[in-house]
């Protein structure tokens, strides 16, 4: 049985197999993250914890800007759940704009309110910022399909072939 193994603490060491490591770099893919990536593929993980020692000598040079950079990757590698959330938001400021919507109009006809002018104002804004996140949501959507249309990720990994 094929294991990937890695050890967790303050930093990651993976050891894995031939077959791992041959699906892994013909997969190819930059700016992506590495451990996410073996998680994708699938295959059974043993962790074996351990208590990290003081660094004795010189620096880390894992900075707060790569740290940032790793999160982005991971986050837009493996999730599009970003655009999702622009068009959710799109769709949710829109009926916030209606809604405010009705309660001018309620307003403005019951007599409660003097309408100038900016209430109308920022009705028109908040829908047209509705539909522009909608419209980005859309073409995020597409733009995600084609980059994963485009990845050289299989669509599945064969672990042993019986003959």
């Amino acid at each position: 049985m094929r294991y990937l193994t890695y050890l967790t603490g303050a930093s990651i060491t993976f050891f894995f197999d031939k077959q791992l490591k041959d699906e892994v770099v013909k997969i190819n893919e930059k700016d992506t993250n590495t451990l996410y990536l073996l998680a994708w593929l699938n295959y059974d993980m043993v962790t074996i914890p351990y208590t990290r020692v003081k660094r004795e000598v010189g620096k880390s040079r894992w900075t707060l800007k790569k740290k940032i950079k790793l999160f982005i990757d991971s986050f837009i590698s493996f999730s599009y759940a970003p655009l999702k959330l622009i068009s959710i938001l799109g769709i949710t400021l829109g009926l916030a704009a209606f809604i405010y919507s009705i309660v001018i109009i309620y307003l403005k006809l019951s007599g409660k309110e003097d309408s100038s002018g900016w209430s109308s104002l920022m009705v028109v804004i908040l829908f047209a910022a509705s539909f522009q996140m909608i419209g980005l949501g859309i073409i995020g959507e597409y733009v995600w399909r084609n980059l994963e249309a485009s990845r050289k990720r299989p669509v599945f990994v064969v672990d042993k072939v019986y003959e």
